[in-house]
């Protein structure tokens, strides 16, 4: 019996070499190993309790066949002095040692039920939560500091950027990929048919803005609302009276008095024309009721010409005779031209007579409308 360092009555027992202590039965126990040779050299009975007031400082490894468990303080592991501000502090990287299925659990400490599971094997990773229930459809997740999500790519320009190929469902050759929306449609409300090399949509489909949209209806019915669909224009002038000279050099037709319908166009019956605003193919019609207003008979053409009479169309052009006196005549034509934005469509007269003629436009209707891309 001796005093320690500190003053305090000890019983210190030494040894030449090594020193075994028993306390209690030797049912159940937990040795301090010896370093030089693996012998167990102090146990500790089980039933009974072991504080270390200081710290425990352990060369090489802390075995434990029963559970490491802390009163209420915080553990930390890799950092000497105790930073923790929860209950487990970790500094380093962390090891766990799985079985076949790897899985690490998240426990309501209330409830004791799964609030996240992480199950995951060489060629997945598995997020589930609650009743290993999908996190995807029961749970949100929230990017509280309003940053953006990229997948393949470490620096997204949105709240969501994908960069490469987005695959729903198997990717083997012949099978549907779905989008379903909250379960409602069985079928998904977005299928790509792989054999049909075809996209279906259950119910309809929209595009635009609410005010100018397509919508395309589970039936294969086509509207246009607002401005939306092809481009068409319109100008026309009913029961004129003001003639038009007409000669061998062709003159244009200038008595046009009213914008008809159109979308995507601009009908101009002030400039006697129609402007072409998205470049196309485009049908045009054109209806013409004419008078001889000179007495003899002479012959007519019309035809239709781009940019202020610079370039014509061959097949947008239809002539007639007109009898003597006040004899009127009908003459309707109708092609496709391809035709650039911005271009302007109009209609000339000719005589073919060889003689200057006087006539009178008295109805003439004139439509455009694109059928296709140029």
């Amino acid at each position: 019996s001796e005093q320690n360092p500190d003053g305090a009555d000890a019983i210190r027992i030494k040894g030449t070499d090594y020193i075994d202590i028993v306390i209690g039965g030797m049912t159940g126990l937990f040795a301090v190993w010896n370093v030089a040779d693996t012998t167990p050299v102090f146990y500790v009975d089980e039933r009974g309790d072991t504080d270390i007031a200081g710290d425990l400082t352990v060369g090489t490894l802390l075995l434990a066949d029963g559970s490491i468990t802390d009163s209420g303080g915080a553990i930390d592991f890799g950092n000497e002095n105790l930073t923790t501000g929860g209950t487990i502090d970790i500094t380093g990287n962390v090891l766990f040692l799985r079985g076949a299925t790897p899985q690490f659990h998240i426990i309501d400490t209330t409830s004791g039920h799964d609030e996240f599971i992480f199950v995951g094997d060489l060629d997945r990773l598995e997020l589930l939560s609650g009743a290993q229930r999908n996190i995807i459809t029961f749970m949100g997740v929230t990017n509280a500091l309003a940053g953006n999500v990229g997948i393949g790519t470490n620096t997204p320009d949105d709240k969501l950027q994908v960069v490469g190929n987005v695959i729903i469902g198997d990717s083997e050759a012949g099978v549907d990929y779905t989008l379903t929306w909250d379960g409602e449609n069985s079928n998904g409300v977005l299928t790509w048919m792989e054999d049909e090399d075809r996209l279906d949509f259950a119910d309809s489909v929209r595009v635009g803005d609410g005010t100018n949209q397509v919508d395309i209806d589970n039936t294969g019915d086509l509207t246009f609302v607002g401005s939306a669909g092809l481009p068409f224009a319109e100008i026309y002038a009913r029961d004129n009276t003001a003639t038009t000279s007409t000669s061998t050099t062709k003159v244009q037709i200038l008595i046009f008095d009213t914008d008809g319908e159109s979308n995507n166009m601009t009908p101009d019956h002030a400039q006697d024309h129609i402007t072409v605003v998205k470049a196309g193919m485009y049908k045009i019609d054109a209806s013409i009721s004419i008078k001889n207003s000179s007495g003899s008979a002479h012959v007519i053409s019309l035809e239709m010409y781009k940019n202020n009479g610079t370039v014509v169309f061959n097949n947008i052009h239809a002539g007639r005779t007109l009898g003597t006196g006040t004899d009127v005549g009908n003459l309707t034509m109708s092609g496709i031209v391809d035709v650039a934005a911005n271009d302007t469509l109009e209609f000339w007269i000719t005589s073919d007579s060889g003689t200057a003629r006087i006539v009178t436009v008295e109805d003439i209707d004139f439509c455009a409308i694109q059928i296709g891309g140029t």
